[in-house]
């Protein structure tokens, strides 16, 4: 349907209106409403920033609910190599299961630290990526010194998967399950032999 400059369309769809002159109809009706042409964007601006606002909580919902973790040693080779990048999913000790590999942030006390490591490195073996071998109540895969043959409560017994490149349960004992970060997911980066 065409209709004449200046008349303003009452009623229907004004998408497919379109002037004698080419403008279409609904321009003819924003502007009857006091827009201007160039005011049109502007109804667009509150769409635009629910839309960004929604963007934003949503990463901010991944954010904590998930990190990334770069592996660092060969202690869970074959499984994850030195360069791996992993997602993790925040996860309380708690709710682990055996063979469930976790992230954990060892206690002092137990961070294997030789003579002579470097401030810096003693920061990075904080954070380790290690197996569950035992979770509350599970039986214990070798004796650890001074406790019954399953783990207690509030503990868990963390391997590596490579037992000769691994400082796990076997040398510092039980771990708490509160020093727990997350359940690993999948890889999402795996390191290309020979690679950087």
């Amino acid at each position: 349907m065409i209709i004449a400059d200046g008349e303003v369309p009452e009623c229907g769809n004004h998408d497919q209106l379109i002037t004698a002159n080419g403008t279409s109809a609904r321009l003819i009706a924003l502007q009857a409403r006091g827009y201007a042409e160039t005011d049109t964007p502007a109804i667009w601006l509150p769409v635009t920033v629910a839309v960004a606002a929604t963007l934003a909580g949503l990463l901010e919902w991944l954010r904590r609910r998930h990190l990334v973790v770069t592996v660092r040693g060969p202690s869970m080779v074959p499984t994850y190599r030195n360069g791996d990048r992993v997602l993790v999913r925040r996860r309380s000790g708690g709710r682990l299961r055996t063979d469930q590999v976790a992230v954990v942030d060892l206690p002092e006390r137990m961070r294997p630290c030789p003579d002579g490591t470097s401030p810096e490195n003693i920061l990075r073996n904080r954070r380790v990526i290690k197996r569950v071998a035992a979770a509350p109540g599970d039986p214990v895969p070798f004796p650890i010194e001074g406790n019954g043959p399953v783990a207690p409560p509030g503990c868990l017994v963390l391997l590596g998967d490579n037992p000769d490149g691994s400082g796990d349960s076997r040398q510092y004992g039980y771990v708490p399950a509160d020093a727990v970060v997350g359940v690993v997911l999948r890889v999402l980066r795996e390191r290309v032999p020979g690679g950087p």
